[in-house]
């Protein structure tokens, strides 16, 4: 049982790996798009996970819920699962056809303008995120993080047009370093993730097309490496919850990066807890039938209002495994377990579905609309992108709505009122 779901994961993975290189190649998606970083997140998540969950068990201590061996029977349809949704996804992404209007600037922003906007941008991160200290601090540091982004997005193509430029590199350094600031009061690393992927996703549809790519991942490297280090050393510590920026420091100055690395290598238990869901639905709990689709929507919607508000499955989890002195904790069920507790195989092919079309639909605007006011707010959200299919799937996904939201509304103002109607 457990070699062949290895083989079914090694298919898996292998599809995932093979569609992405024939796409490049055939010039049907582009390598960063994405939908490549939603499904490799997807491969992270659900896929990876399960090696250490059949091989080392211990590694996932009490992430691996109740599930025992007894269960390899439910491994197996779990193992089944993942192919059917990474081949059903690919298929809707293929057959789906959505035409967006080209538009390519006839007066491109320079690089002082880029700069220019990412000055104002950075100031608009800062200043969101401490207003969020005295009210609606969820949702001001989720504004603040897409900003942050955004900020650091128009910073990295100020910069690819001179890559050598010192000043240009110090400028990129010190945007990226205070966009940063909000994601040392945070619970979470996805902001640090999209702020070190924009760089890169900047890079690819700035100057990859036309640059020595080797000399170019060498300076790429040099500015994403030590955002990398800082990503690690905050998972070392991030448990501490620390309250302020210099107590964040503080913490991680210290802090092992090795070990920081090998926590970001754990995949977060959603694999087994994919598991649980799935052997436990619909046998010892009803479905909730699509409830990632309305808890979509009913979020923005306060409890002071609608106190009945139907809970997320990573808050229920902890309660329904019986599991004891874990206050408030919230997990990642992960794509698969939400499928499984939300209708099973039909909601996995619905959720393949609708995945597939909104992912063609962004990479469509990324294809079509060559210029950073649009390139750069829909990268707003690269590590929600990354971690949707960790779950909670809806909150991720508003988070990643939201993001791109407010950064290209807040990009747009900013290029209209400072840089010129003209420029874009």
């Amino acid at each position: 049982m457990v070699f062949l779901c290895t083989v079914l994961n090694i298919l898996c993975i292998t599809i995932v790996i093979g569609k992405i290189i024939l796409d490049h190649k055939a010039a049907k998606v582009q390598l960063f798009s994405l939908r490549n970083v939603f499904i490799t997140g997807f491969l992270y998540f659900q896929s990876f996970g399960i090696f250490s969950w059949l091989f080392d068990r211990d590694a996932n201590g009490w992430w691996a819920y109740l599930v025992t061996e007894r269960n390899l029977e439910t491994t197996l349809i779990y193992c089944f699962m993942l192919n059917a949704f990474v081949i059903s996804f690919f298929v809707c992404y293929e057959l789906i056809r959505i035409r967006v209007r080209p538009y390519i600037p006839k007066h491109p922003l320079r690089a002082k303008d880029c700069f220019r906007v990412a000055s104002i941008l950075t100031s608009c991160c800062i200043g969101s995120w401490l207003v969020g200290f005295f009210v609606l601090q969820d949702l001001l540091q989720f504004i603040a993080t897409g900003i942050g982004v955004a900020a650091t997005g128009f910073a990295a193509w100020g910069w690819s047009s001179r890559v050598k430029h010192p000043t240009y590199i110090a400028y990129l350094v010190i945007i990226a370093a205070l966009s940063c600031f909000p994601q040392f009061t945070e619970f979470g690393r996805r902001g640090m993730v999209s702020i070190a992927g924009v760089i890169a996703w900047v890079v690819f549809y700035r100057v990859s097309f036309s640059a020595n790519i080797p000399k170019l991942m060498i300076y790429s490297a040099i500015v994403v490496l030590p955002m990398l280090i800082v990503l690690a050393k905050f998972s070392e510590v991030r448990g501490k919850r620390p309250k302020s920026v210099q107590e964040a420091v503080e913490l991680m100055v210290p802090a092992d990066t090795v070990r920081g690395f090998s926590r970001i290598a754990t995949f977060q238990g959603a694999a087994p807890i994919s598991i649980w869901c799935l052997h436990h639905h619909p046998r010892r709990f009803k479905y909730r039938h699509c409830h990632t689709i309305g808890a979509f929507f009913w979020i923005a919607v306060p409890r002071s209002i609608w106190a009945g508000k139907p809970q997320g499955l990573g808050i229920n989890i902890p309660k329904m495994a019986n599991l004891k002195r874990v206050g408030g904790l919230n997990v990642g069920a992960g794509l698969i377990g939400h499928a499984s507790a939300e209708g099973g195989w039909y909601a996995l092919f619905l959720y393949a579905f609708l995945l597939a079309l909104l992912f063609k639909f962004l990479d469509s605007l990324v294809l079509a609309k060559a210029t950073p006011l649009y390139r750069v707010p829909l990268a707003a959200a690269l590590g929600d992108i990354f971690a949707t299919s960790r779950g909670e799937v809806n909150f991720f996904l508003d988070i990643m709505a939201l993001s791109i939201l407010v950064a290209f509304v807040l990009s747009m103002m900013v290029v209209r009122l400072f840089v010129g109607r003209n420029r874009g």
